[in-house]
């Protein structure tokens, strides 16, 4: 009587686990919506006529001209990460900005900056601050190394 109690306790067991594996899962999307195309524009510029260890060096600079604190870099694989505090009107506490940017050559006369960054856990997606950024960038690659046109996007 054991046996049968633990034999049918199992097919139970198993009837239930069947039946759950049959719940709808949620569907996860790998195609990028019109949106994040956009965003992606203005995250990104590229630099002609420069050297890629050049354009890393004016990214960190210019994190730092505005005041971030450098997290982490990484020259090999082209990325920095930066954040800084910032206060929201009336200097109450808003968040932690967070920025992380990757610079890689596309060709041996192009170099991209692709820059996203993070208010606490809200994606910046206005295309103001991405456009401060890269004027940033362009001015200091300019002040160091003369005229260095951007293009917006990758």
């Amino acid at each position: 009587m054991t046996m049968k109690l633990t034999l049918m306790d199992s097919g139970w067991v198993l009837v239930a686990v069947l039946l759950g594996g049959c719940v709808a899962q949620p569907s996860v999307s790998l195609e990028m919506e019109d949106s994040a195309v956009q965003v992606r524009s203005y995250q990104s510029r590229t630099y002609e006529g420069v050297a890629v260890t050049t354009v890393m060096h004016a990214v960190v600079s210019t994190l730092q001209d505005l005041g971030f604190v450098i997290r982490m870099g990484d020259a090999r694989l082209g990325l920095v990460s930066a954040s800084r505090f910032e206060k929201g009107r009336l200097g109450a506490a808003h968040g932690e900005l967070l920025v992380t940017a990757t610079v890689r050559e596309i060709s041996p006369e192009h170099v991209e900056v692709r820059v996203n960054a993070r208010l606490g856990m809200q994606p910046v997606e206005d295309p103001e601050p991405y456009r401060d950024f890269f004027a940033a960038v362009s001015q200091a690659l300019f002040l160091e190394h003369g005229a260095v046109p951007a293009k917006a996007g990758g």
